[in-house]
């Protein structure tokens, strides 16, 4: 399977260059302050602050190689993701980010991880992976409608503006394309045009990626005719 690893290439600053002036659009609030949890090298908060932002936090694990991080390191906190805890972050946010990284923790953290993100902020900038979407280190990949479920039990409701306003921009990586929500407090929710029907979307992207891999040989086969080779040569050999 391949690795779409988030410290390559492929995660890049255009994404949030092309949906960051969005976000700024749709919220219709001053953003003073934002956390991403599970950063990585915090591209998108790099963005933010391009755009005024000075108050940012950047969280994720302890492998993150802090000489790469598009913030400064005063603005990053290593820790599990597993057992993030509000009071280690110690305020509330005016917007938190959460991009394709909820997939990457086992399903029994998948509650108790919810809930520290709307602990943290009212509004919050949501993906994830879905099933058979290919990657690294993915143990929960589900459709949104399982993440909407988590979220409303704590007073949250997802928001589609980004899904159609993106489907075509060839700037912005197709996992966001696909997968990102606006989730905000269901008393919120009413200041927002935008709704969510329970569609599930498959990006074109993704189809041609599954049908390139399902043609590539698997390990096991590669290994069976290379031994298969092997006792030909010998064969011929003795």
């Amino acid at each position: 399977m391949q690795v779409l690893h988030h410290y390559n290439s492929d995660h890049n600053v255009s994404s949030a260059q092309q949906i960051v002036p969005y976000i700024f659009d749709i919220l219709q609030i001053e953003l003073t302050s934002v956390i991403d949890i599970g950063c990585g090298l915090a591209q998108w908060l790099r963005v933010f602050k391009e755009h005024g932002v000075d108050d940012v936090l950047g969280i994720d694990g302890s492998h993150v190689p802090l000489d790469k991080l598009n913030i400064d390191i005063s603005e990053f906190r290593a820790c599990d993701l597993r057992k993030l805890s509000v009071l280690e972050i110690g305020k509330r946010f005016d917007l938190l980010l959460c991009l394709e990284v909820a997939e990457h923790l086992q399903p029994e953290y998948a509650h108790q991880f919810i809930q520290t993100l709307v602990l943290l902020s009212d509004r919050i900038i949501f993906s994830a992976a879905v099933p058979n979407q290919t990657g690294e280190n993915h143990f929960n990949e589900q459709y949104p409608d399982y993440w909407a479920g988590l979220f409303s039990q704590y007073g949250y409701r997802l928001l589609d503006p980004f899904r159609e306003k993106f489907w075509q921009d060839e700037k912005v990586n197709w996992w966001y394309r696909q997968n990102m929500f606006l989730v905000v407090k269901n008393e919120l929710a009413g200041n927002y045009s935008f709704s969510y029907n329970g569609n599930v979307y498959i990006h074109p992207k993704l189809l041609e990626l599954r049908s390139s891999l399902a043609k590539k040989p698997k390990t096991n086969d590669l290994r069976v005719a290379f031994k298969h080779l092997i006792k030909k040569v010998i064969s011929k050999i003795s």
